[in-house]
């Protein structure tokens, strides 16, 4: 099942939007770009295997959030805004979850309860996140180095390009946190040219 891209045009004032129990497995890539003022958002029990670039990010007040209970293999910072700072409470337990890219952090760097358990690369969940953020990070790693690990690959012509990022650092200066990574190319010659 798939949203319409109009669902919520009309109704920009809304604050809370459950969408659960729906088997949706896709939303177009504009169906929240009226919703600047929701707070609560809940996707979980459908079957949601990942979502178009940007789509979350026009719930720039959003509070809580919930994906669980549906097929999803990662969490990507490229669905959300650059900066979400009321973003408090993300339940993402009981999905595939096996790569996290450790920028979401950054774009939610207030969030409290965070719900990660029963996941592949992670099975925990945080009442107070923030409390000891660089040592929750930490328990990430994991996830954040299959993220980066992430291999695209193109063929052309017997010749295969591999770009592969390399694990992300968290550094922390002064109570501020950064990622950082750097890509490297390789490229291998197979079969014979011509």
């Amino acid at each position: 099942n798939i949203a319409k891209e109009n669902t919520f045009v009309h109704n920009s004032d809304l604050d809370f939007i459950n969408l659960n129990n729906n088997q949706l497995s896709h939303l177009p890539a504009n169906v929240f770009a009226s919703q600047n003022k929701l707070a609560y958002l809940g996707l979980h029990y459908n079957q949601f295997e990942s979502f178009e670039p940007n789509i979350f990010a026009p719930l720039e007040n959003i509070k809580q959030f919930a994906l669980y209970n549906n097929k999803l293999t990662e969490i990507n910072s490229n669905w959300f805004s650059s900066s979400m700072p009321d973003f408090l409470y993300f339940y993402a337990q009981n999905n595939k979850i096996e790569a996290v890219d450790s920028r979401f952090f950054f774009v939610a760097p207030n969030l409290q309860w965070v719900l990660f358990s029963n996941n592949i690369c992670i099975n925990l969940y945080f009442e107070n996140f923030n409390v000891n953020r660089t040592a929750n990070l930490a328990k990430f790693n994991k996830c954040f180095d299959a993220f980066y690990n992430l291999t695209t690959t193109t063929t052309s012509i017997g010749t295969t390009t591999t770009t592969t990022f390399t694990t992300p650092m968290i550094t922390t200066t002064s109570s501020i946190e950064s990622t950082t990574t750097s890509p490297t190319t390789t490229t291998t010659y197979t079969g014979t040219t011509t």
